[in-house]
């Protein structure tokens, strides 16, 4: 089956197109796994964590605590479901638009597409999506602090009387001594209250 240059360069194109298609849902996997708490390091996040807010600290001063073995499992889940997904894609779009003929110029031109994606405007939408979560974080803090707020006194005040009735019964355990026992061979003797 011959197929004329056309027709490949057109299917070259699609195929290059359908790289740019598969950059895009990798950003929408990494956009997730940002929410998810895991940091894309970019010159931008560190300029947000050097900011100073009125009232409230800087959400990202303090690191998400995530291990790295939960890092790595929801890293290797995800890049596992999206292999899968393209490979999927990628066979449906080979079967319909060059019926199931595998050659290699649709591989070149969906890793190329995906390459120039990831390189260009992949970077923008990571940086992008990482000031988002910044404002989202932000946003809930101030909410959390202004809702908050009114409650501190009440929140201070019965910390206060809890810490005053722990300190009372700590000082009430000490002052109790303990009774002395003697043993005979075949009773024991109690001696003493409180001694």
């Amino acid at each position: 089956m011959e197929i004329s240059i056309v027709d490949q360069l057109i299917v070259s194109a699609m195929s290059l197109v359908l790289g740019i298609v598969f950059g895009a849902i990798y950003d929408i996997v990494r956009i997730w796994r940002t929410f998810l708490g895991i940091d894309y390091e970019s010159k931008g996040v560190e300029r947000l964590r050097r900011l100073k807010f009125p009232l409230i600290k800087n959400p990202l001063t303090k690191k998400e605590k995530q291990g790295k073995l939960a890092q790595g499992i929801v890293l290797f889940i995800t890049d596992i479901i999206y292999f899968l997904a393209i490979t999927i894609i990628m066979i449906i779009f080979v079967y319909y638009v060059n019926s199931g003929v595998v050659r290699w110029y649709i591989f070149i031109g969906a890793m190329l597409g995906l390459l120039i994606y990831y390189f260009t405007v992949g970077k923008i939408v990571i940086s992008v999506s990482e000031y988002i979560k910044f404002g989202i974080k932000v946003v809930m803090s101030y909410l959390v602090y202004f809702i908050l707020r009114p409650f501190a006194p009440i929140v201070n005040f019965l910390k206060t009387k809890i810490i005053k009735i722990r300190e009372k019964i700590s000082i009430r355990k000490e002052t109790k001594k303990p009774k002395m026992e003697l043993k005979n061979r075949k009773n024991v003797y109690k001696i003493g209250k409180n001694i």
